[in-house]
């Protein structure tokens, strides 16, 4: 099944480099990243991310497959996203993942969308929505965005509200990025709290997340037009239901490669 899930996913980003042939300058990306995650209590996580981007003039196409590696099984992801440009100040987002396997490392269905518009020279609105599906349980998440731009800095506020099969609740994460020589090399800080149906996939099957903090740090730096390198470091802790609490702690590396 895996490897006809590659092959496929093969075909596909061969599809979308083809499809995507313009007059244009060719404007594509390949990407690998790198992630362990140390769980408290319970086996850790490794997952290992590639994909593809093409930038067209008014389209910029992704294809993602992530695989996981934990709890003596391993699962795979595949997402396509999408970000049309409507005009000059709109643009959108839509983005489609699902698990081709029954390892439940992964949701089995995930959709989003989202709709950007510059209000200003220094802020950009949006809302959207997320429809996750995890075993036994859908969920919808209402998102509004907020993206102000000030000197060499970008803040980024993101308010939500989660409605799934047992109850709702409010979630939202606050960032700041600083801008260095180019848009690709920046550093971010976010911090964020709320529930995420996503976190009992696998560990915590039998109970709902009551509260899941994170704080994290995010490093991009271009190395020249070709090569960029990405890394991260994640710290959040999950409140269970039942009254367990559980710390984990991400390292992320990745390489870009731009041709």
């Amino acid at each position: 099944m895996k490897k006809i899930v590659l092959q496929l996913f093969m075909l596909v980003l061969t599809a979308v480099s083809l499809m995507a042939q313009t007059d244009d300058e060719l404007n594509n990306s390949v990407f690998l990243s790198d992630e362990y995650i140390f769980v408290e209590g319970i086996d850790n996580w490794n997952i290992v991310q590639f994909g593809y981007e093409r930038r067209m003039n008014s389209l910029t196409l992704i294809s993602r497959l992530q695989y996981a590696d934990r709890l003596g099984q391993n699962g795979t992801f595949l997402s396509f996203i999408g970000y049309p440009e409507f005009s000059e100040n709109s643009y959108g987002y839509v983005n489609l993942g699902f698990s081709p396997d029954d390892s439940n490392l992964f949701p089995e269905l995930r959709f989003s969308s989202a709709f950007y518009h510059s209000l200003t020279d220094q802020l950009v609105g949006g809302a959207g929505f997320q429809y996750t599906k995890v075993p036994g349980e859908d969920a919808f998440v209402a998102n509004i965005y907020a993206n102000y731009y000030f000197g060499n800095y970008l803040l980024l506020i993101r308010p939500s509200y989660l409605i799934d099969d047992s109850n709702s609740s409010f979630s939202g994460a606050v960032s700041l990025r600083r801008y260095y020589n180019s848009a690709k090399s920046y550093g971010e800080f976010l911090l964020g709290a709320g529930r995420s149906i996503e976190n009992s996939t696998v560990e915590d099957a039998f109970q709902q997340t009551y509260l899941n903090r994170i704080a994290a740090l995010k490093l991009d730096h271009s190395l020249s037009d070709e090569w960029s390198l990405q890394s991260s470091l994640t710290l959040s802790r999950n409140d269970f239901s039942s009254g367990t609490e559980r710390n984990q702690f991400g390292v992320r590396l990745g390489v870009t490669r731009n041709f």
